[in-house]
């Protein structure tokens, strides 16, 4: 699995790490001062199991289900490029 997100809390084909697996290995903190997460993808499915993933490790996601294919079919809506790191 290739993904930066999904593939650090999947240890199998559809078995994720537990909790306090995934929240070390996605860098998950016990702060309350956490900004709140919002996740999508290309197509809103990888994002889906991402939320899965933050939830299993103890954090509310919302899930962007139209993500970036839908945001990027209005061009009223701002979107940014950067340069590669």
């Amino acid at each position: 699995m290739r993904h930066r997100w999904l593939a650090p809390v999947v240890l199998v084909l559809a078995l994720f790490a537990p909790g306090a697996a995934s929240a070390q290995r996605l860098g998950i903190t016990d702060d309350a001062a956490d900004p709140p997460i919002g996740v999508y993808c290309g197509s809103g499915v990888t994002a889906a199991h991402t939320v899965l993933s933050l939830e299993i490790a103890g954090r509310t996601a919302a899930l962007y289900p139209g993500s970036w294919s839908e945001w990027i079919t209005d061009p009223a809506r701002p979107t940014e490029r950067r340069a590669a790191p």
